[in-house]
């Protein structure tokens, strides 16, 4: 499916750029959340600490679409979108401070 009409941006005859602006294609929308939880735990009565932190990023996992392909002259994947950005990504760190 073409996420813009192709036949608006005609390939230009060689050696010329077209006419067409620099920002005229808009992509699909973002819905990015990122997430980060941090807990510290002081280790008895000397300044010890432990800090346990866990990140989560697009952390409710929406399907993030990369912008479409923009370059005229690329035959059929013109206008289409082929990639994604990456999924949820969770991370977990414990860190020990003395």
């Amino acid at each position: 499916m073409l996420w813009f009409n192709t036949a608006c941006f005609p390939v230009p005859p060689a050696g010329y750029f077209g006419n067409s602006g620099p920002t005229v294609m808009t992509g699909p929308g973002v819905n990015n959340w990122d997430v980060g939880l941090q807990k510290s735990l002081a280790m008895g009565h000397e300044t010890a600490r432990l800090q346990l932190r866990a990140d989560m990023f697009n952390a409710w996992n929406h399907a993030q679409f990369d912008r479409p392909n923009g370059n005229a002259g690329a035959g059929a994947s013109f206008g289409r979108i082929s990639a994604t950005l990456p999924p949820r990504l969770v991370q977990i760190g414990l860190k020990l401070l003395w």
